[in-house]
């Protein structure tokens, strides 16, 4: 299975946004260290077991909750929503992601 997080979601939707970075930034993400942040959804899309959450008209929406070290060096639990898209059964697609 490929995991894409696109650029944007961690820089302009998670941590500029701050009804998302209220969440992220107190742990030590930011738009200067977005490539950790994404790299850390990856490895939650990565290692731990992904749930239905609903079939929609464009694919298959997954939750998956799983645990990272954050830069401050706390584990944190989050909870990550995830698109099958119809037609590209090969690549998970990162929609949201916000406290577990």
């Amino acid at each position: 299975m490929k995991y894409v997080v696109p650029r944007e979601k961690t820089t302009k939707y998670l941590l500029a946004n701050p009804k998302k970075s209220d969440f992220f930034l107190p742990f030590g993400y930011t738009t200067a260290n977005w490539m950790r942040l994404h790299d850390d959804l990856l490895d939650i899309a990565d290692k731990f077991p992904r749930h239905v959450r609903q079939i929609t008209k464009h694919g298959t929406e997954y939750e998956i909750i799983g645990f990272i070290t954050a830069p401050n060096g706390r584990t944190v639990a989050i909870r990550t929503g995830w698109i099958l898209l119809n037609g590209d059964p090969g690549t998970l697609r990162f929609l949201t992601a916000y406290p577990a």
